[in-house]
């Protein structure tokens, strides 16, 4: 019987740890990029990067001053010198998502500001222009 339960005990570790390492959710590679004139936090998801000469995709994730931060999926247009939002996720302070009638997006294509924080994320891919 001991041999049974040490068996069925054993088999049900590996199984965990088989079947953990499969729904593991992998750590984001978060680069901090800075701060804004608003306090607000802003980090880079290099793992996330996707560029070529004209284009680069990624997510950044800012943290407001209240505790709330949101994950945005930028694309920046190295030729136009363009940011554009593709994406957002919002999180309450308490980690809760938003709801998703609890926000809005606007994914208009803008001229990337002077001094700004989509600046430092175009020099960040790309280098000084």
């Amino acid at each position: 019987m001991k041999l049974w339960k040490s068996a069925v005990l054993a088999l049900g570790v590996f199984g965990a740890l088989t079947f953990g390492g499969t729904f593991e959710v992998n750590a984001a590679d978060w680069y901090y990029l800075g701060e804004n004139t608003d306090g607000e936090q802003y980090s880079v998801d290099n793992s996330s990067v996707v560029k070529d000469d004209r284009v680069a995709t990624m997510w950044i994730r800012v943290n407001e001053t209240n505790g709330e931060h949101y994950l945005e999926l930028v694309r920046i247009n190295r030729v136009n010198y363009t940011m554009q939002t593709l994406d957002v996720k919002t999180f309450h302070a308490d980690g809760t998502p938003y709801a998703a009638d609890e926000f809005y997006f606007d994914n208009t294509v803008d001229t990337i500001p002077e001094g700004s924080m989509g600046e430092e994320l175009f020099y960040l891919v790309w280098g000084k222009k």
